[in-house]
């Protein structure tokens, strides 16, 4: 049962995948950081001068005939964990047959019992899966890695005919789990990296790829012994030739790099891709492909056959709850900040506004969940676009950790959220650096009830609870007055 990982072919596609997801995962944070500094100049500049076309009032957002209730959120929430479940056993199903029927087929290998083991030791990637969509921080991610890998020792201790060696079970294991979980945890685990790491792997792929083609380029060139090559360090340096070698190619792949990461920012805007969906293939897309390249000894290039599972991933359609309370970084985020187009996304004049959100995007992802719709604006738009938005929202989360009398922008937050006409509640996040006196007397004005205040200095799962019960004991108020109006 053991995959075999040998050869100089195999061990070089491997670097690739390596060096790849690094690559990216450094590239995720200066990126993150970069788009950070990027953002705060732009929301610090004034828009150019005003347009003469009048601001257009927003639409008015309709209201659905029933509203959703908590209830049916978290049951959404479990039908999504267990769709989920079952596409990954789908998934661990067909790469197990996969690999017993085609790279083990001299062997005899495919049987009943043998696959379903199989299978169920391979399903190991729904723990960072499921970990994902319920924001499991990477210690209890780890723990339930740890548990599995428990149940898996007995399961093979149960299914061998004789008996294992328990280093080398526990050898198997660490180099099932354990070399996928280094890629994983570096581009889907972090906060700062998960955002954007599994959208630049692709790129980072096709760059490595490229530096790889050309170093074996330059073996073979010093394999002929040309005259050239013979003077050229001497010239040059042989580390400068290496490097160059290595990095050159990039000049050229950055093309077609930079048109893949262009069409996967149409795709997620075309909402022929999510999110959810996006980090649910890193992970199994990951362990997939270091799988096919354990099964290079075996088939050659035809074990990218062991890829073909994840072929089901966009065709499965999945039901789920609505993610509230995401804020990430998306494709387009992404993107359009590589292709210095940050800019673009700002709203310049108020006249602006209303197109930007009735662009809005209102209906849910093929899974479910919705979107994060942003309206970036420069210090002279942000207050015209925040009573645009409080005009057309029910409920606002607001988060005041670290608020201090002298942040004048969120005083004046409160005090519009305090004056909106139709608001229903506003829950608002503090904790133990939050200055309560200036918050409260700026909030003095709102009805009574409208403002939750929620101690948020420790996330948990019990706080995440008590967050979504007030979001959406807000959100069935706010329906109630509307159907009652």
């Amino acid at each position: 049962m053991l995959r075999r990982m040998d050869g100089a072919t195999s061990g070089k596609l491997l670097m690739i995948v390596l060096a790849s997801a690094a690559l990216a995962a450094v590239a995720a944070l200066v990126i993150a950081r970069r788009h950070r500094v990027a953002m705060k100049r732009l929301m610090g500049l004034s828009a150019p001068a005003a347009s003469s076309v009048p601001a257009v009032a927003p639409p008015a957002r309709p209201v659905p005939a029933r509203p959703v209730t908590l209830a049916e959120n978290r049951r959404a929430a479990r039908r999504v964990a267990v769709l989920l479940l079952g596409l990954s056993a789908l998934l661990s199903l067909s790469s197990s047959a996969l690999f017993l029927g085609v790279a083990m087929a001299g062997e005899g290998m495919l049987t009943p019992g043998r696959l379903l083991t199989l299978a169920l030791i391979d399903l190991w990637p729904v723990i960072p899966a499921l970990g994902l969509l319920w924001r499991w921080s990477r210690s209890r991610v780890l723990g339930a890695l740890a548990l599995w890998l428990l149940g898996a020792l007995a399961l093979i201790a149960w299914r061998s005919i004789e008996p294992q060696p328990l280093a080398s079970t526990l050898a198997y294991l660490a180099f099932e789990i354990g070399a996928p979980m280094l890629p994983i945890g570096a581009l889907c685990l972090r906060g700062a990296t998960r955002a954007s790491a599994p959208w630049l792997m692709p790129l980072f792929l096709m760059l490595v790829a490229a530096s790889g083609g050309s170093t074996d380029l330059l073996a073979w060139i010093v394999e002929s012994r040309p005259g050239w090559l013979t003077s050229l360090p001497e010239s040059v340096g042989a580390p400068q030739v290496l490097a160059s070698f290595v990095l050159a190619p990039w000049l050229l792949a950055w093309w077609p790099a930079k048109w893949l990461g262009r069409a996967l920012a149409a795709a997620h805007a075309r909402r022929w891709l999510s999110e959810l969906m996006v980090l649910f293939t890193a992970v199994w897309g990951i362990v997939l492909l270091l799988s096919a390249l354990g099964a290079w000894h075996d088939l050659g290039p035809a074990s990218a056959a062991m890829l073909l599972p994840l072929a089901g991933i966009p065709i499965v359609t999945l039901i789920a709850g609505t993610d509230l309370v995401e804020r990430t970084l998306d494709a387009g985020d992404i993107f359009d900040f590589l292709d210095g187009r940050l800019a673009e996304r700002f709203v310049r004049h108020p006249a602006e506004l209303a197109p930007r959100i009735a662009a809005f995007e209102l209906e849910p992802e093929a899974e479910g969940r919705h979107r994060v719709n942003e309206v970036y604006c420069h210090d002279s738009t942000w207050q015209q676009a925040l009573d645009a938005l409080v005009a057309a929202s029910d409920v606002v989360l607001m988060d005041l950790r670290s608020f201090k009398a002298h942040n004048s922008g969120c005083r004046h937050e409160l005090g519009v959220l305090a004056r909106a006409p139709r608001l229903a509640r506003a829950v608002v996040l503090t904790d133990g650096d939050t200055a309560p006196a200036p918050a409260r007397e700026d909030a003095a004005q709102a009805p009574p009830d409208r403002f939750v205040w929620i101690d948020a200095s420790r996330i948990d799962v019990s706080k995440r609870r008590e967050l979504l019960a007030a979001l959406f004991m807000a959100d069935t108020a706010a329906h109630a007055r509307h159907a009652a109006a």
